[in-house]
């Protein structure tokens, strides 16, 4: 084999490698949107759903953060990005259709009353995954400094945080 096929061999294993490993990524990430299918389905009343997902999403970076991370980086790349590579465009529309989710979850929290009616859903589902997501990597990145600076465990400060952003877009 000379350089050059061996070059394109080494190339050729690369894309197969990330191939699979983007198939695995939209596969856990169809498991997310399917999960939370079932906690629509199910939950008993908006706020109940509300900690559901984020605790979902802990669940999810806890598990799988190679993938958490990677799904990140995909729903923020730019479309030219993704369109040259078609699995990290069915991830990012798994990621569309999860927002549509959950933009029926906050239209319906308006009409029972839970939220602030005139919330503008597609800025809110935007405001709410960076706010989820942020508090994730914030605590992955600083575990270690929540006991000592604020003298709360991870579940703990996760609650709080949680419970924060809720009463950001509840009626008061």
């Amino acid at each position: 084999m000379n350089m050059g096929e061996s070059k394109r061999f080494h190339e050729e294993k690369e894309n197969v490698s990330e191939e699979i490993f983007y198939h695995e990524v939209l596969l856990k990430w169809e498991e997310i949107f399917m999960d939370i299918l079932e906690m629509i389905k199910y939950a008993e009343d908006i706020p109940e759903f509300y900690y559901d997902l984020c605790w979902l999403f802990v669940e999810f970076q806890e598990k799988n953060p190679v993938c958490f991370s990677s799904v990140l980086t995909i729903l923020l790349a730019e479309e030219e990005t993704r369109k040259k590579q078609p699995l990290l465009e069915e991830i990012y529309q798994v990621g569309e259709r999860i927002n549509e989710l959950i933009v029926i979850y906050l239209t319906r929290g308006v009409a029972e009353g839970v939220f602030r009616i005139g919330i503008n859903t597609t800025e809110t589902v935007l405001f709410l995954w960076a706010s989820i997501t942020g508090i994730l990597k914030f605590v992955e990145n600083k575990e270690e400094n929540l006991v000592a600076r604020v003298g709360m465990e991870r579940k703990e400060f996760l609650d709080y945080s949680f419970g924060l952003l809720f009463q950001s877009i509840r009626v008061a």
